[in-house]
C-alpha cells in the first residue's frame, strides 16, 4: 500500500518560498512605486509553470551573478504572492482578496497558463463574491469576456445581466463596456431582452462612443453624424434582430436612424415591414428566447400579466382556452386582439421593470422617492406580514414626483393578490378603481409620505414607522382588505410600467 504525504510536501516547499536561501531567480513584480522582489528557484518555476519554463529558457531574462533577473510589471504584488504560493505549495489562499483582485488573479493565471488556478479563481469569485460581482457587473463582464476559457464566469455574469438587463444598460458604467462584450451578449439566443430595447441601448452606447456627435436632438443631425454613428456600430448592428421589432417601433425608433444603415439592410427591412414577407436572400434569425419571469421577491409572472390586463381595462367574466390555463384565474378576461402570441407565450401590452425594492434600497420614504420619483407610470406591491401571505398594492398611471399634493387621475386602482405562484385562491383577487367623483384625490404625492392612494385607501404616513400602513376605503370603489387594522410591510417593490 502506498501512503501519500502531500500535506507535508506542500508545507516543506512553502518554506523554500519563505526562506529562499539558495534562490537563483529574482522576480521584479509590479510598477513603481509598488515593486517587490521575490526570490525564487528556477527548478520549481519551470516544473510547475509552462510560462516560466519558456521564459527562463530564452532571451526574456538576463543573468547577473549567476542569477536570473526577470521583470513582470503587469501583475500586482498582492496577486503574484498568491500565484507564487500556489506554485510552491499547491494552495490558493484567496480569502483576503477583494473581488477586483480576484479578477486580476484570473487574468494573471490565464497569462501564466496556470489552468488549475484559473478555474478555481472563477469558482471562488462566483461562490464567495457573488454580491460583489453583482455590484461591479461591468468590470466582471469585461474581464470574463477577454478570456475565452472563462466560461463559468461568463455564464454567471450573463445570468446576472438577464436578471435585470435594464439596471446594466442604464448604469453609468454601461458606456465603458467593451464592444466585444456587447457582441457576445447580442449573439445569444437566450438574451432575454426585447429587441427594440436592445436597439435603443446600443444606439445610446454608440452615441457615447462617438464624441464628435455633440447634438442630442437627432432631427438636427447632419449626414456626417449618422455616418459616424454607423461606423461606430458597424460591428454591432448585424447582431440586432431588427426583423423581430414591431412595425410601430421600427417606424418610430429605428427608421429615424435609416441614414446609418447600409443599403441592403435598409431595403430588406423596408420590404419586410411593408409586405410582411421575408426579403429574398435574407435568412431571418430566430426570435430570442424571452424569459417568462419577473424580477420580484413578491409576485410571479402570472400576477404581472394580471396587473397588465387591469391596466388595459379588460374586465368581462371569464377566461378561456390557453389564457385561463396559463393564469389559473376565473375572474379576469383578456381580449385576444390585445395579446401577441410569440414563442408559445403571452405578450401583453405592458411590461414591468423593477425600480425599487425596500429590502435592497432602504425601507424609508426618502429612499422610496429617490428611486421612484420622475419615472412615470408605476405599480407598487406590498407584502404584508401575517400567517397567510397577503399582497396589496396600487397602480399610479401618472407616477410619483413629490409634488406635495394630490394627483388627479381616473385610471388608478388598488388591489389585493394571492402570493401563490401557481395562481390558486383566485377568488381572493380584488381590484378597486378610483370612484369618478374622487379622481382629484386618487394619489397623495408628497415626500413626507410613502405610497399613498386616496384618502387612506392605502396609506403610509409615518416617517418614523415607514413599514407600517393601513387601508381604509374612502375614495376607491371597494375594500381590498378584510380589516382596517394597521399592518406591517415585510417587503415593498415598485415597478415602472412600460408599453410593449
Amino acid at each position: 500500500m502506498t501512503k501519500e504525504f502531500f500535506e507535508t510536501l506542500s508545507e516543506d516547499f512553502s518554506h523554500l518560498l519563505d526562506q529562499p536561501g539558495d534562490y537563483n531567480v529574482s522576480l521584479e513584480i509590479g510598477e513603481e512605486p509598488n515593486i517587490k522582489i521575490f526570490k525564487t528557484h528556477s527548478v520549481i518555476l519551470r516544473s510547475r509553470c509552462s510560462y516560466f519554463r519558456a521564459a527562463l529558457s530564452n532571451e526574456w531574462v538576463r543573468k547577473e551573478d549567476e542569477k536570473f533577473i526577470f521583470k513582470k510589471s503587469n501583475i500586482s504584488c498582492t496577486v503574484f504572492e498568491i500565484i507564487l504560493r500556489y506554485i510552491y505549495s499547491g494552495k490558493a489562499l484567496l480569502e483576503q482578496l477583494e473581488g477586483s483582485e480576484i479578477l486580476d488573479l484570473i487574468t494573471a493565471s490565464d497569462e501564466l497558463f496556470l489552468n488549475e488556478l484559473f478555474d478555481y479563481s472563477q469558482e471562488y469569485l462566483i461562490e464567495y463574491k457573488a454580491e460583489w460581482v453583482r455590484q461591479n457587473l461591468v468590470h466582471a463582464l469585461q474581464v470574463a469576456f477577454r478570456h475565452d476559457a472563462c466560461i463559468s464566469l461568463q455564464n454567471f455574469c450573463f445570468g446576472l445581466v438577464n436578471e435585470n438587463a435594464w439596471a446594466l444598460f442604464q448604469s453609468e458604467e454601461f458606456i465603458s463596456i467593451d464592444e466585444m462584450v456587447l457582441i457576445s451578449l447580442l449573439k445569444r439566443d437566450d438574451f432575454s431582452v426585447e429587441e427594440i430595447d436592445i436597439w435603443n441601448f446600443v444606439i445610446n452606447w454608440g452615441i457615447k462612443q462617438t464624441p464628435s456627435i455633440l447634438e442630442r436632438d437627432i432631427s438636427k443631425w447632419t449626414f456626417e453624424d449618422f455616418t459616424l454613428l454607423g461606423t461606430t456600430l458597424r460591428n454591432l448592428i448585424p447582431f440586432i434582430r431588427l426583423y423581430q421589432i414591431t412595425s410601430k417601433d421600427f417606424y418610430n425608433r429605428v427608421w429615424p436612424f435609416e441614414k446609418m444603415l447600409n443599403k441592403d439592410l435598409k431595403e430588406g427591412l423596408l420590404s419586410f415591414y411593408l409586405t410582411k414577407e421575408p426579403p429574398k436572400h435574407v435568412s431571418l434569425p430566430e426570435p430570442r428566447i424571452l424569459q417568462k419571469n419577473i424580477d420580484s421577491e413578491i409576485i410571479s409572472y402570472n400576477h404581472a400579466v394580471l396587473i397588465a390586463s387591469w391596466i388595459n381595462r379588460k374586465n368581462p367574466q371569464s377566461l378561456s382556452g390557453m389564457y385561463s390555463q396559463h393564469l389559473h384565474l376565473t375572474q379576469t378576461y383578456f381580449d385576444t386582439k390585445d395579446l401577441k402570441i410569440k414563442d408559445k407565450g403571452i405578450h401583453v401590452p405592458y411590461r414591468l421593470r423593477l425600480i425599487y425594492r425596500a429590502s435592497r434600497d432602504g425601507f424609508t420614504f426618502d429612499s422610496f422617492h429617490k428611486h421612484v420619483d420622475n419615472k412615470g407610470p408605476a405599480v407598487v406591491f406590498i407584502k404584508i406580514g401575517n400567517k397567510f401571505s397577503e399582497c396589496i398594492g396600487g397602480y399610479n398611471p401618472v407616477g410619483w414626483y413629490s409634488y406635495g399634493s394630490y394627483i388627479a387621475t381616473g385610471d388608478s386602482f388598488i388591489f389585493c393578490l394571492p402570493l401563490n405562484e401557481d395562481g390558486s385562491h383566485h377568488n381572493n383577487h380584488k381590484i378597486s378603481r378610483i370612484r369618478p367623483y374622487f379622481i382629484d384625490g386618487a394619489i397623495f404625492d408628497t415626500s413626507n409620505n410613502g405610497a399613498c392612494f386616496g384618502y387612506g385607501d392605502i396609506w403610509f404616513g409615518n416617517r418614523e414607522r415607514p413599514r407600517y400602513g393601513s387601508c381604509t376605503r374612502v375614495y376607491y370603489e371597494n375594500t381590498i382588505r378584510d380589516t382596517e387594522n394597521e399592518f406591517y410591510a415585510e417587503e415593498m417593490e415598485v415597478f415602472q410600467v412600460l408599453e410593449n
